[in-house]
């Protein structure tokens, strides 16, 4: 109201309270909860200002930021797609030969075990980075590296990137020796197998330069129907040809077990970058257990399925032991894409 003092009159301001504000199409809209006289100052204001709501509490920017990027079911899908194709590759081809090394019953208990480990190093890799400076902010990219030097120093950041290197440079060696194999035995070609790795290098080399993972979220959706393909493919083989047969290897052969399903969940390598280009961060533990889940569904199916189908006689790789089907034809393309 007004009140009179010496013949002047002045307005008392209302008691009011900072808020936040999204912007939308150049507008401040107030959040719900904002009452009215409530000071609202969007997030450039709040930046430009001293001591202003980001500087004072860091956790509420975050809360916020994350807030204005709306997650959307494509969103999470893309995510999710990601997360799949880190974990998921041709690792599922050798899973019935890793089984034969352990048994049924220690097979599925030692899976579960793994899957359990990976999910907690994952989670426990992601606390340690939201532990160092400015982790969550927009324009940070960490690294592995960083996160190392940041716990341990110089010399083990040396170490953790050279090992890191290390291992997907065999992992790329691999895929890449399988392409080419695999494209050289379609074609019947009289060309030596080395010159077909030569064939997807222009494409990897461009897709290498990219340095958010999500923008291959595309790539990597194509890439999960084709594995998804071909896990219908080889359980649509095995289904037809089922028989109860399981070996029983000794128990010293478990930890041959252990070292490929290790290798065949090798998707750790890429939880860091892919929790750092998700637009809601939140989200990634619903992500990455799905993700798993999924993981080790196809795992015990393959692996299981194969194992007490063929026993003692299962192979390394599963499409061994498919030879003379067309299905084989029908999954040797379907992984190449």
């Amino acid at each position: 109201g007004l009140r009179e003092e010496g013949g002047s009159s002045e307005r008392r301001q209302p008691a009011c309270r900072p808020t936040r504000a999204a912007v939308m199409d150049g507008v401040a809209v107030p959040p719900r909860d904002a009452k009215p006289g409530d000071m609202v100052a969007t997030d450039d204001e709040d930046d430009a200002r001293p001591g202003g709501l980001r500087e004072e509490n860091p956790e509420f920017a975050r809360d916020v930021f994350e807030a204005e990027e709306a997650l959307s079911f494509r969103d999470w899908f893309r995510d999710l797609g990601n997360m799949l194709k880190a974990f998921i590759g041709l690792n599922f081809m050798f899973v019935s030969f890793a089984f034969t090394k352990a048994g049924l019953v220690r097979g599925i208990v030692a899976l579960l075990i793994i899957l359990y480990l990976t999910e907690y190093c994952c989670h426990l890799l992601i606390k340690v980075k939201d532990l160092m400076p400015n982790a969550n902010s927009r324009d940070t990219t960490i690294t592995y590296g960083d996160v190392t030097h940041f716990v341990f120093g110089a010399n083990a950041q040396r170490a953790v990137t050279f090992f890191l290197v290390l291992t997907q440079f065999g992992y790329c060696v691999g895929y890449l020796i399988f392409l080419s194999q695999t494209v050289h035995d379609l074609v019947h070609s009289t060309a030596p197998v080395w010159s077909f790795v030569l064939i997807p290098l222009p494409v990897l080399s461009i897709l290498a330069l990219l340095r958010s993972i999500r923008s291959l979220a595309i790539f990597s959706n194509v890439a999960n129907f084709s594995l998804l393909l071909g896990f219908i493919s080889v359980s649509t083989y095995i289904g037809i040809h089922f028989r109860w047969n399981p070996p029983s290897p000794p128990l010293s052969s478990l930890p041959l077990f252990f070292g490929q399903m290790t290798a065949a969940l090798e998707g750790i390598a890429l939880v860091l970058p892919i929790q750092m280009s998700m637009k809601q961060k939140s989200q990634f533990p619903l992500i990455l257990r799905t993700a798993l889940v999924i993981m080790g569904s196809v795992l015990l199916v393959v692996g299981v399925l194969g194992m007490v189908t063929f026993g003692d006689e299962t192979r390394s790789i599963i499409l061994l032991n498919m030879q003379g089907s067309a299905i084989v034809v029908v999954v040797k393309v379907i992984l190449c894409l």
